[in-house]
């Protein structure tokens, strides 16, 4: 596991640095910045996408429970990606901010907790 510390590290920054954009996301759309709101999905898409691909090598690696938790998380968080998208294609951007402030946010804040949870004991 040591050679996926780094790997670990900058997973977890970059974790933090997607629920900070998701619920800065949600602030441009409440103010009607529908633009930027939609360059920053696209920027938290492309951070999400990078974090489970970095992690999946690392979760094969570690003991089956966790990484089978971890792993549910990802699908959860893909379901509420999703949901957005579906959204933002149907113009309901009101229903975007619920997806975002009751699904999504939520569910990639419990994928962080997890995630630092399973990787505390090789980031000590």
């Amino acid at each position: 596991m040591e050679r996926h510390l780094e790997i670990m590290k900058q997973s977890l920054q970059l974790s933090e640095t997607v629920v900070n954009g998701l619920i800065h996301t949600k602030t441009l759309l409440s103010e009607g910045k529908r633009p930027e709101a939609m360059q920053m999905l696209d920027d938290i898409l492309v951070s999400y996408e990078s974090v489970e691909r970095s992690v999946t090598p690392v979760l094969a690696e570690m003991d089956m429970a966790e990484a089978e938790e971890v792993q549910g998380y990802f699908t959860n968080v893909q379901k509420g990606v999703n949901a957005v998208v579906t959204g933002l294609e149907a113009e309901k951007y009101e229903k975007v901010e619920e997806v975002l402030d009751s699904t999504l946010i939520p569910q990639f804040r419990k994928l962080n907790d997890d995630l630092k949870k399973a990787f505390q004991p090789y980031l000590t």
